[in-house]
């Protein structure tokens, strides 16, 4: 059971993964867009696709960066819905910080801040993976047979 859990961590991850980066080359492109709210959304249908596999507690770290999305792309939406005057020059204004924010071009000034980052989602990613202590347990193994190799050479 506890291969097929990490089978499945591992299909959500490189999903989600795929999702987000996809995803930020399109909104770096774009700007801040309406696209943010597709994205979140398509992130949403990943994460609750491999729901019963998910911890709640990575739910809630990946939900501060989609609703970061949501946010901006609803705020888009009604930006450009509206018609040119203060309200609407607000509005764009104040939805640029977010937009920064989450693309990594502003740095946090909060661990809230912190949460609504590409680079917090995917840290987060990888923390359900192991991929810190897996990488550990490679160089572990790498420097054994480097030893194992250089002993056998010498001995021969």
């Amino acid at each position: 059971m506890a291969e097929v859990a990490y089978t499945k961590h591992l299909e959500f991850c490189e999903a989600y993964t795929q999702k987000v980066n996809d995803g930020l080359h399109k909104l770096v492109e774009l700007g801040p867009s309406e696209y943010a709210l597709q994205l979140s959304a398509e992130l949403f249908i990943i994460r609750s696709t491999y729901t019963v596999w998910l911890s709640e507690e990575i739910e809630q770290q990946l939900s501060p960066f989609e609703r970061a999305l949501r946010k901006i792309g609803a705020d888009m939406r009604v930006a450009t819905r509206t018609p040119p005057n203060t309200a609407r020059s607000e509005l764009l204004n104040a939805v640029m910080d977010p937009y920064l924010l989450v693309i990594g071009e502003k740095s946090p000034g909060s661990e809230e801040e912190a949460e609504k980052t590409v680079r917090q989602a995917l840290e987060n990613l990888r923390k359900l993976l192991g991929t810190r202590e897996l990488t550990i347990l490679r160089d572990v193994a790498i420097a054994a047979a480097k030893a194992r190799i250089t002993s056998e050479a010498r001995s021969h």
